[in-house]
């Protein structure tokens, strides 16, 4: 399992490494799991968070975060626990098929 950021898609000023070695993560994750998924036990998704708050970035949430909350059809920012129900969920025992998967939790952003 890993996890993304939806600048590897979108981009962001300033954020050019970071967009790139998330978009590479995304590369690495389904040839794994390619490579690693003949033997039927070994699965490798992404899980690719939109702009979610955190303790880490409040500040920056509560200055910013109306503008990514304009682009959700749910018309606010995430919170992390609604991004952990995918990752639990893909890295559990529950989840048998899905592999080489980019998936999205963005408030449809």
């Amino acid at each position: 399992m890993h996890i993304s950021s939806s600048i590897a898609t979108d981009g962001m000023a300033g954020g050019e490494y970071y967009g790139a070695a998330k978009a590479a993560l995304h590369g690495f994750s389904r040839s794994a799991a390619f490579s690693l998924g003949k033997d039927g036990d070994i699965l490798s998704n992404v899980v690719m968070p939109g702009f979610t708050r955190t303790d880490t970035n409040a500040e920056m949430a509560d200055e910013y975060g109306h503008m990514f909350s304009a682009q959700a059809p749910i018309g606010r920012l995430l919170d992390a626990s609604e991004v952990a129900g995918p990752v639990m969920y893909l890295g559990s025992a529950a989840n048998t098929g899905v592999t080489g998967q980019v998936v999205t939790v963005s408030g449809g952003a």
